[in-house]
């Protein structure tokens, strides 16, 4: 029974190695994973309606290019809108993306939890409610991470 189940656990770990998936590193001491190279495309919908759609490039896990492709709410596209307030919103989106380009995506996509950390703003919280939208453009990030690379 013993024999068995190492021999299963052995199976997976080679199945799962053998998709690049994980890989050891030279001091085998932590495991190492990754994403392909290329252009990445997700979104977050909330209901009918697709609040944030994003595009990013990947080379060596490193985000070298991000640029909304869209981004609306309540009817609103704040990439077009001649409204102060959603001019002002779109900013900290942007200042929220651009924080990432030229970091690893495995170690800084979790920083987006904490907006009021990258965006240059007093009244990040408690007027914009920048937290949702960290959470909104991780959630379309992890979908295109989910979909797979995009183009080459």
């Amino acid at each position: 029974m013993k024999s068995s189940i190492s021999l299963i656990v052995l199976v997976l770990v080679v199945a799962v190695a053998g998709y690049g998936l994980i890989s050891q590193s030279p001091d085998a001491s932590a495991v190492q994973w990754g994403y392909e190279d290329g252009t990445y495309r997700g979104i977050f919908a909330d209901g009918n309606e697709i609040q944030v759609s994003i595009q990013f490039t990947l080379d060596d896990n490193v985000i070298t290019a991000i640029s909304f492709r869209g981004l609306n709410y309540r009817g609103n596209d704040y990439r077009s809108s001649d409204d102060l307030m959603i001019k002002g919103l779109f900013e900290q989106y942007q200042e929220l993306i651009q924080y990432l380009v030229g970091k690893d995506i495995r170690a800084s996509l979790e920083d987006l939890r904490q907006p009021d950390l990258i965006v240059e703003s007093t009244v990040v919280d408690t007027f914009t409610g920048a937290t949702l939208r960290g959470n909104k453009i991780m959630s379309a990030m992890r979908d295109a991470l989910n979909r797979g690379v995009y183009s080459y």
